[in-house]
């Protein structure tokens, strides 16, 4: 049974027997392919999916084989160990983190989170779905590392990771985001700073991890001065650190590499996600694109725009076709004035 297959047959019928027996077919496949297989994951996350929506109360049948495929795939954190065998619950807490007894990893995290707790450095090529800030989060909270440096390319991304760490790490460490805060040497000390804050301090030094998300952004051409700067800190940071963990998504080739450090490059394609994609052909103006969306907009949407120009362009032109409620009525206003002023 190919994926195709597999999901025409998922769309005609959703009964329990029928999920049982698409079921009964990625465990043969699983058998014969392997769990690794691409199309194995994404089945296993459809099926799991499905399953979820059932509005009448699922089978214990059908909940076990969901469990027993989510173990096969690797996708721990998703299945209920209250549905495992014995031998299966074993693996499961094999997969617990050792930082945090909440947190279960996927088959992927736990092959990173190992080379890291080896003192080895990673670069890691990963897509979106994977986990990465989780990661992340498991190696600040280990407290063997009393400084860890954290660079991150934009300002809005160091505000969403120093919220996390505050949530899950609270008054344990000191998290330090910009150039005038202090370091308290009594503390463990998180720095959470975009490379040009990076290279703004002085007190950058016996780092015992260094992080940088979005390193595919370093450029060996220095066309872009944000991506100069990225380097510039890597290479001012790295030789102060006993390890590194270099990050992003689906990376095939490397622009970044040093003759005096080893590294181990880890690529996967492990999704935690299944999407599905339909292709729209519009003419590309902004005009189009805005009534496009305006039309489909019964969830929350993403529109990806080339320049704060265009961005701008489409805000305005979404405004004018689609309804605004009266609490937002001010701030469109007040926008539209920024904008007749050039704002």
């Amino acid at each position: 049974m190919n994926l195709k297959e597999f999901r025409e047959r998922l769309s005609a019928d959703q009964s329990p027997d029928a999920l049982f027996d698409l079921g009964r077919g990625i465990a043969t496949e699983i058998a014969l392919r392997g769990p690794e297989s691409a199309d194995v994951l994404e089945a296993v996350i459809r099926l799991t999916d499905a399953i979820e929506r059932i509005e009448a109360d699922i089978p214990h049948g059908l909940l076990d084989m969901q469990s027993a495929l989510l173990r096969q795939a690797g996708l721990f954190p998703y299945a209920d160990p209250n549905h495992l065998t014995y031998r299966d619950q074993l693996t499961y807490e094999a997969y617990r983190s050792s930082s945090d007894q909440q947190i279960v990893y996927h088959r992927e995290q736990l092959k990173i989170i190992e080379r890291l707790e080896d003192g080895r450095n990673v670069i890691l090529s990963a897509p979106t779905s994977f986990g990465k800030s989780l990661i992340i989060d498991m190696l600040c909270a280990s407290a063997k590392r009393r400084r860890v440096v954290i660079i991150v390319p934009t300002i809005a991304l160091i505000d969403e990771t120093k919220r996390r760490l505050f949530a899950r790490l609270g008054d344990d460490v000191q998290i330090i985001w910009n150039e005038q805060q202090a370091a308290d040497p009594n503390r463990r000390q998180i720095y959470v700073l975009t490379q040009e804050r990076a290279l703004a301090r002085t007190d950058l030094t016996q780092i015992d991890l260094l992080v940088v998300d979005e390193f595919y952004k370093i450029d060996a051409k220095g066309q872009d001065p944000r991506t100069v700067s990225l380097g510039l800190a890597v290479r001012r940071l790295v030789p102060k650190s006993k390890q590194f963990f270099m990050l992003g998504p689906m990376i095939s080739t490397l622009l970044w590499r040093s003759p005096r450090v080893e590294f181990e490059f880890f690529q996967t394609d492990f999704r935690t996600v299944a999407v599905d994609i339909e292709r729209i052909i519009l003419d590309g103006s902004t005009g189009a694109i805005a009534s496009f969306v305006a039309e489909k907009a019964l969830r929350p949407t993403l529109v990806f725009c080339s320049s704060p120009d265009r961005a701008r362009d489409m805000c305005l032109a979404l405004i004018e076709r689609m309804p605004i409620g009266k609490e937002s009525a001010d701030s469109v206003d007040f926008h539209l004035e920024l904008t007749r002023h050039g704002a």
